[in-house]
């Protein structure tokens, strides 16, 4: 998990939670999450990587949308690549 559990963590918890908190505040679900990582323009190899989690059942559950923040997060980090962005779109 990216590294350092406890920044994956709040990567994901952080951004996931704000986002179910806005799709509850307009009466919103979703359908999957968008996870991205992004590598620095000094990195020898720069890129950007994003990864779709398909939830079963559109919802704005803050837990449901951390889990699969979490997981797309996971599927896309190397350890030995330095990031300098990630996030999380609601899709």
């Amino acid at each position: 998990m990216l590294g350092n559990p406890p920044a994956g963590s709040l990567i994901a918890f952080s951004f996931a939670a704000q986002a179910a908190y806005r799709l509850r505040g307009q009466g919103s679900v979703c359908q999957g999450v968008v996870a991205y990582l992004a590598t620095g323009p000094k990195d020898p190899t720069p890129s950007r990587q994003t990864y779709l989690v398909r939830l079963e059942e559109a919802t704005n559950d803050t837990g449901q949308l951390i889990a699969a923040a979490l997981q797309g997060l996971e599927a896309l980090y190397d350890e030995d690549r330095g990031y300098k962005k990630a996030g999380v779109i609601l899709v």
